[in-house]
């Protein structure tokens, strides 16, 4: 099996940006982790991040803008019965919202995602996907990650 035949393309993200959100994702990983498995504790403690979890059934993740420029993140505790990989997902999705700087403008002027706020194939927000595009990057980058998957795995 080659593995990196498995790799998700993210279609509905352009590749311009795609490159864009890939170097910063990269960026951001090589500033606070160079390693897998990224440290998300790393992160948050070097940074204006507030990290709750809490039990909700309608959301898996959310991200908003603090006053004293932070962001304040959390995670649903029962979106853990998904796994542990998911958790992890969800973390560096919320991450992605606060990095990608469009994203963060957004939640800190306390609005819908403006410039990127139209359905994709699937019918979610753009904005949805790229921080997606940007947790998959960030959490599997892809000049350390996938070099070693290119071979077919015996």
């Amino acid at each position: 099996m080659n593995l990196a035949q498995n790799k998700v393309t993210f279609p509905d993200v352009a590749p311009e940006r795609k490159a864009e959100i890939g170097a910063l994702a990269n960026s951001i990983w090589r500033r606070y982790c160079n390693r897998i498995p990224v440290d998300f504790e790393r992160i948050i403690t070097s940074s204006k991040f507030h990290v709750r979890h809490a039990d909700h059934d309608s959301f898996e993740g959310a991200t908003a803008a603090l006053e004293n420029d932070g962001f304040f993140i959390v995670i649903n505790r029962l979106a853990a019965r998904y796994g542990a990989r998911r958790s992890r997902f969800t973390m560096a999705h919320e991450l992605g919202h606060c990095f990608i700087w469009e994203h963060a403008l957004d939640l800190k002027e306390r609005r819908t995602p403006r410039v990127r706020h139209y359905p994709t194939s699937l019918g979610e927000l753009l904005a949805e996907k790229e921080a997606d595009y940007f947790a998959s990057t960030f959490l599997m980058p892809d000049d350390v990650f996938w070099p070693g998957l290119h071979s077919p795995i015996t």
